[in-house]
């Protein structure tokens, strides 16, 4: 492998991790937040519409993304129905406060989500569901920054070693004289 071939590969591996740690930072680099993750950057923008209106229905674009991670986490609340079977169509904040429990507060937001085919809203929390949002994207974003940053220092490494192979299987075999060479005595015959 030529030396030029080489570097060319480590330098490809430096800008493969270094990509691993765009994509795990990406809450400081949103260019790479849109190339990466468009549904979280969907699910976030349809957050952002539901603080501003107070609800947001499947007329917006950015709403599907929403509606995809509030019916997972509905889903198996109701083990009977099936998953296809669960859409929503509209969600709709109302008020808030703070839950007092015996050993900690939280706070809540109070959250109608309105599913096709159901007569009354089911009740949610606003705060919970930007929560699985974060955590989605927290999941997947520390999965790909992780493997992109080995496979990066995987191929900045590999070609320091496969240098050595290729090195010794081209390096030309000594020129070993035949056993039965002749004497320069023997040429010399009176």
């Amino acid at each position: 492998m030529k030396q030029s071939t080489k570097r060319g590969l480590s330098v490809f591996g430096v800008f493969i991790s270094i990509l691993g740690f765009y994509i795990k930072n990406t809450a400081t680099y949103p260019f790479v937040l849109a190339l990466v993750a468009p549904s979280y950057v969907d699910a976030r923008a349809a957050l952002t519409q539901i603080h501003r209106t107070g609800s947001i229905g499947r007329d917006r674009p950015e709403f599907q993304a929403l509606a995809t991670i509030a019916e997972d986490l509905i889903a198996p609340q109701n083990p009977s129905t099936p998953r296809p079977a669960i859409i929503l169509d509209w969600l709709v904040a109302q008020g808030g406060g703070i839950a007092f429990g015996t050993s900690s507060s939280k706070q809540f937001v109070n959250l109608k989500m309105f599913f096709r085919g159901q007569p009354e809203p089911v009740q949610g929390d606003l705060i919970a569901l930007e929560a699985a949002v974060e955590a989605s994207w927290n999941e997947r974003s520390t999965a790909w920054a992780g493997w992109l940053f080995w496979i990066g220092i995987a191929q900045t490494i590999w070609p320091m070693f496969s240098s050595g192979k290729d090195a010794k299987a081209k390096s030309p075999a000594p020129v070993v004289p035949p056993n039965n060479a002749l004497e320069p005595s023997a040429l010399m015959k009176p």
